[in-house]
């Protein structure tokens, strides 16, 4: 794989039969797409020490009935990962002189997170931070360095993947794309399952670093962060108001609205925030032609961007649901406002009833079909699968399996107490505080109705 993103064709020269290939720089042009390559591409592994945990005495015969057999018996063992199990002694196959053939030093060498730049990667199967064993191979790396490198992985007798000890693996990679001015992060990750099974998975995300040219709409950002400092003046005015009147102050957000525009200012702020240390880490780690024969530092840029966009994406939700407070300013319309302000206590309620429900069946399901479905292989795996059945998208033959004998009540007791009793429960509330609110909005005052007499 190494050998083909460097496009090296053809071994016995050193040199590359492909086109897109400059033999004489031994530098790869622009991937399909221009994505130019930045600095070097990381390899990082994570193996866990073989005294991470213990054979059960039960299994190991009597030293004094078996003396021979207790002396064979082999008493190593490789836990699941955890950073407590993390193997990271300094240098791996030390006696067998390995050297990187780009710098001509150390080539298994452990790296903790203070000494490299990165950020932890978030999977199926857990967390990691970005200690490992890690190797750099430059992207204007020769293909005959690029071949020495793939031999001395691959060697049996310390390779770099070890299928006994390693519990995690990526190759990660930052691009750029000129026509569109923005950076991209690829990690290739495999990682290794409780039953024993290679996990890959891909993680692609796109930033963009702050430039000059993105002034101007900086300074619009601006005007709209006045707004919302106008806006969080008025929401603790009107608190202070609610507080003189009333005398309360846990009432005054005991309301939906009140929440939803609470909630909504937290957001805001969090998106400036991190919108600042965006900016001031993109002027910190600003990468420029030519690169520098090394992994960029952009992984701390680019976590900054994705939490911002990620608070900006919730933040729309909460502005557009705030809309429908403003129904109130329509007689038609202001029967869906009412509706909410007269179900919100049941509602939730309920909700909170199907949560409790849905988490009970979640743990369930993990015990029950997670060593053998990946669909139920987490609790939070499995808390998404069944928010899909009630849609109807699961894998009832493959629950079976499984667990033949209980795949069947697992299913339908859950169906009928989350479906055809919670949801209906819900919906039925929702109707009866519609037909309420209706009758309020439209019945006549008792002064027009005399008048009508």
């Amino acid at each position: 794989m190494i050998a083909d993103v460097w496009q090296c064709g053809d071994r016995k020269n050193g040199t590359s039969t492909d086109p897109n290939y400059d033999n004489n720089t031994q530098l790869p042009k622009p991937f399909k797409g221009l994505l130019i390559p930045i600095g070097a591409m990381r390899i990082t592994t994570k193996l866990v020490r073989n005294d991470s945990c213990s054979v059960s005495d039960d299994l190991i015969v009597s030293e004094k009935e078996f003396p021979s057999r207790y002396q064979l018996t082999d008493r190593r063992c490789w836990a699941a990962h955890k950073n407590a199990n993390e193997e990271s002694t300094p240098t791996r196959c030390d006696k067998m002189n390995y050297s990187n053939p780009f710098n001509n030093g150390p080539l298994y060498q452990y790296k903790s997170c203070s000494e490299i730049p990165g950020v932890v990667t978030t999977t199926d199967q857990g967390v990691y931070d970005c200690s490992g064993y890690v190797i750099e191979i430059p992207f204007t790396a020769a293909c005959d360095q690029v071949f020495n490198l793939a031999d001395i992985l691959a060697n049996p007798a310390c390779p770099y993947i070890d299928d006994v000890a390693t519990r995690f693996v990526t190759v990660e990679a930052f691009f750029y794309s000129a026509n569109l001015d923005v950076h991209y992060s690829v990690k290739m990750i495999a990682e290794l399952t409780s039953g024993g099974s290679w996990l890959p998975t891909t993680q692609f995300r796109g930033m963009i670093v702050f430039s000059n040219k993105r002034i101007w709409k900086t300074v619009l950002e601006f005007v709209f962060l006045t707004y919302v400092f106008y806006y969080m003046a008025i929401f603790f005015i009107n608190l202070k108001t609610y507080y003189q009147d009333e005398g309360l102050i846990l009432r005054y957000f005991a309301s939906f609205w009140t929440l939803l525009e609470m909630v909504n200012v937290v957001c805001y702020l969090a998106v400036f925030i991190l919108r600042w240390m965006w900016w001031a880490e993109s002027n910190e780690t600003r990468t420029q032609f030519p690169f520098a024969d090394k992994y960029p530092d952009l992984d701390d840029t680019l976590y900054l961007y994705s939490q911002m966009r990620y608070a900006l994406a919730f933040n729309f939700i909460l502005t557009f649901l705030k809309t429908l407070k403003f129904l109130k300013m329509s007689n038609k319309l202001n029967v869906i406002a009412l509706t909410f302000d007269k179900s919100q206590t049941d509602v939730f309620g309920l909700l909170f009833l199907f949560v409790m429900v849905v988490t009970g069946y979640a743990l369930a399901g993990t015990s029950l079909f997670g060593p053998l479905m990946r669909e139920f292989s987490s609790v939070d795996r499995s808390f998404s699968s069944l928010m899909q059945m009630i849609l109807g998208v699961m894998d009832y033959e493959a629950m079976k399996n499984a667990q033949r004998g209980l795949a069947g009540l697992y299913f339908w007791s859950y169906l009928v107490i989350s479906f055809f009793l919670i949801l209906n429960f819900i919906v039925a509330v929702i109707s009866e505080a519609f037909t309420q609110a209706g009758e309020a909005e439209f019945s006549p005052p008792i002064s027009e109705g005399l008048l009508m007499i």
